[in-house]
């Protein structure tokens, strides 16, 4: 569970909206869902590298119908992509960096060059999904994936005010000078 969760009935905590098999639109209300990431950052840095193939995520569709506000892939970076999910849904959110899950070829990269981490989150090329789960079903949810044998980590939460902050535990925001990668 994240360390910090919005309390049942806080402000954030408003109306949701299921997606069924639909895909994103304005109208979707993720306010007081749970950002949940599944699989592990592994970006376009790292390809070819022991480690670094990306897994298809198909024993998650079920589960992301039947519980996500909203679900996308991440194929230009977490932190831009799920700005863009943010956006589209009219509203705002916090990404706790400290707890992305990083493929294995991602942290041996990354633990030789600290720099490098803020490209692991926005780097692309990911093949992963992020989806908002209310707060209300994110332990069934966790318990159907995680059966599944794959792993799905609370990094962030939603809110009603627009933008995404990126911070670590204590709160210290992660500086970027990008926020996805730009195929142009």
């Amino acid at each position: 569970p994240p360390k910090r969760r919005p309390t049942l009935g806080s402000p954030c905590e408003k109306s949701w909206k299921s997606l069924g098999s639909c895909s994103g639109s304005a109208d979707i209300a993720l306010q007081g869902s749970i950002l949940i990431g599944v699989g592990q950052v592994t970006t376009r840095l790292l390809q070819g590298l022991p480690g670094s193939r990306q897994i298809p995520r198909g024993q998650v569709a079920a589960a992301l119908r039947r519980y996500a506000a909203a679900a996308m892939d991440i194929s230009d970076g977490l932190v831009g992509d799920f700005a863009k999910m943010l956006a589209a849904s009219s509203c705002g959110g916090v990404l706790w960096h400290d707890r992305v899950p990083l493929s294995i070829a991602a942290q041996k990269v990354v633990g030789g060059e600290p720099a490098l981490y803020a490209t692991a989150l926005t780097g692309g090329d990911d093949y992963e999904i992020a989806a908002c789960i209310p707060l209300a079903d994110l332990d069934a949810f966790l318990t159907e994936v995680r059966a599944h044998g794959i792993e799905a980590t609370v990094i962030g939460e939603t809110r009603a005010q627009a933008g995404l902050d990126l911070v670590d535990a204590a709160g210290v925001a992660l500086p970027l000078s990008a926020r996805n990668f730009s195929h142009f």
